[in-house]
């Protein structure tokens, strides 16, 4: 894939999300957790930081997973979770 492909792809993703992010406003901490295909892994930690973020109360508290595009089995385990806190989740473009 060309610089200018990618940079096409980077810019169709972030515009497919932009409406996601219309009710995320006025956080006090954003999370950002890139992953690849660690399924497992990755809802253990989901689940970790959720317990952790319990203890900032009166904090509005976002959590934002970014994947690869070869992590769609782990994009639909984020999807199901449960959590306390809010999170999005999306694939970036190969």
């Amino acid at each position: 894939m060309t610089r200018f492909n990618m940079e096409s792809a980077f810019d169709q993703t972030m515009q497919e999300i932009a409406p996601l992010l219309q009710k995320y406003t006025d956080y006090d901490l954003v999370l950002g957790i890139p992953f690849l295909n660690e399924q497992e892994r990755l809802v253990t930690l989901l689940k970790s930081v959720d317990n952790v973020l319990e203890s900032w109360i009166g904090r509005r508290q976002l959590i934002v997973c970014v994947g690869d595009i070869s992590a769609a089995n782990s994009l639909q385990a984020i999807k199901e979770l449960n959590l306390k806190h809010p999170h999005i989740e999306f694939l970036m473009p190969a």
